[in-house]
């Protein structure tokens, strides 16, 4: 069952589900496994964080946002590239979102109205 966050925090699959997708997609099953969230991880949030350049400045394909592996940590707090806080975002967006281009715009309106009410801060 998914949790407060829905899909973003998905639990670890089956090692023979997974070896079944390590062989579609051609990949040690070993590096496959390391994507998983782990289990510790797994919690019920309010809000999750990320950080907002991060998430838009996909260098590995700079038409489509990325999330970050680390963000799912629930002690993050620091993004290790830019050294700032973290933004959070409520975990209900990837609840109420089917993927994550959906979750993008949800994220850009609610990045939006947070700094039209003059927060100065997103956290």
């Amino acid at each position: 069952m998914l949790g407060t966050a829905g899909w973003i925090l998905f639990p670890a699959i089956s090692h023979s589900a997974l070896e079944a997708f390590a062989t579609l997609a051609r990949l040690d099953d070993d590096r496959l496994s390391r994507i998983q969230t782990p289990p510790g991880w797994l919690t019920d949030r309010r809000c999750v964080p990320y950080c907002f350049r991060c998430f838009v400045l996909n260098d590995a394909d700079v038409s489509a946002p990325r999330w970050k592996r680390e963000w799912l940590d629930p002690t993050a707090e620091f993004c290790r590239v830019h050294h700032w806080l973290l933004e959070t975002v409520p975990a209900s967006v990837f609840r109420l979102s089917n993927h994550l281009d959906a979750a993008h715009r949800a994220i850009s309106r609610y990045r939006k109205k947070c700094l039209s009410r003059g927060a100065g801060h997103l956290r």
